[in-house]
């Protein structure tokens, strides 16, 4: 079973102090001279002027190839943002987060919001789904058994 390769990059800077979000939303990164964007979760809650990203490393790819073959430390990069309504909310009952890939970064954002407020009175769960299988969960909307089913 192959994971995805994924390159985690830091960003950091004066600018980022001011950065304010909510863990699972995303930014998107301008590629440098090229004018597009691609669109990155977070990965990380903002530390001192800093956060974190998980990017695919895409053989070819116009960001993974800038990060791994010409980006440097202090390079200038755009960021916008946040977006998203995907974002950690009260927790009031047991939490199941499945990720693949680099859509662990969102998770990974919340659970350390969820560690810096002191943890969660609700079991959470984390599952990271490293296949190249499609992955159909059946069973009723909300049915927990229909989660455990296809998750075995």
């Amino acid at each position: 079973m192959a994971c995805t390769v994924a390159l985690k990059r830091v960003l950091q800077g004066e600018a980022l102090a001011k950065l304010s979000f909510l863990p699972g939303q995303y930014a998107t990164i301008e590629v440098p001279d090229t004018g597009l964007q691609r669109a990155y979760s977070f990965s990380s809650g903002v530390r001192i002027g800093q956060v974190s990203f998980l990017i695919r490393n895409v053989p070819g790819g116009l960001m993974s190839g800038f990060l791994k073959d010409r980006a440097r430390p202090g390079d200038a990069i755009t960021l916008s943002g946040p977006f998203g309504s995907f974002y950690l909310r009260h927790i009031q009952r047991p939490v199941l987060m499945l990720a693949g890939g680099t859509g662990l970064a969102p998770f990974l954002a919340m659970l350390d919001k969820i560690v810096a407020s002191g943890g969660s009175p609700q079991p959470i769960h984390l599952r990271k789904i490293c296949s190249q299988r499609l992955i159909a969960l059946r069973g009723s909307a909300g049915s927990a058994s229909g989660f455990r089913k296809a998750v075995r």
